[in-house]
């Protein structure tokens, strides 16, 4: 059966709020700890089963860890707009300042946007960084 998902909604006290974005956090580090490694040298056996059963797991295990880090990112938006919330309301306004619009719309263009990775072994390399800065 495929993984299916449905969102939750539930309360809790504003003092849990951190040890509940923790708890689903620790589920990401600990999916990405157990993340495979992708061969770096594919060329004479990529359309194989082996091959297949190790991408298509990867990317099944990099989806489940974007839902958590989109959860817990979803999670300290919230937190952030309610104090935010919370503070303009215990504070005057303040003066409106206007900003150059064309300087902050302007795009560096690059050879791959973020987050595109030319190949398996630069895709590995981000992973094993990531694992590291975690460890």
């Amino acid at each position: 059966m495929e993984n299916q998902r449905i969102s939750i909604q539930y309360t809790i006290e504003l003092d849990e709020l951190s040890t509940e974005t923790l708890r689903l956090y620790k589920k990401y580090t600990k999916l990405l700890t157990n993340l495979p490694s992708l061969k770096n040298d594919v060329e004479d056996s990529i359309l194989t089963m082996e091959s297949f059963e190790q991408i298509d797991g990867t990317r099944k295990q990099l989806a489940q860890m974007d839902f958590i880090l989109a959860d817990v990112s979803n999670i300290i938006h919230s937190y952030l707009s309610h104090q935010i919330e919370k503070s303009d309301v215990s504070s005057p306004p303040g003066p409106v300042v206007e900003s150059d619009s064309d300087a902050s719309n302007e795009l560096v263009a690059s050879e791959n946007p973020p987050g595109v990775f030319s190949s398996l072994g630069d895709l590995n390399e981000k992973l094993n960084e990531i694992k590291a800065q975690i460890e």
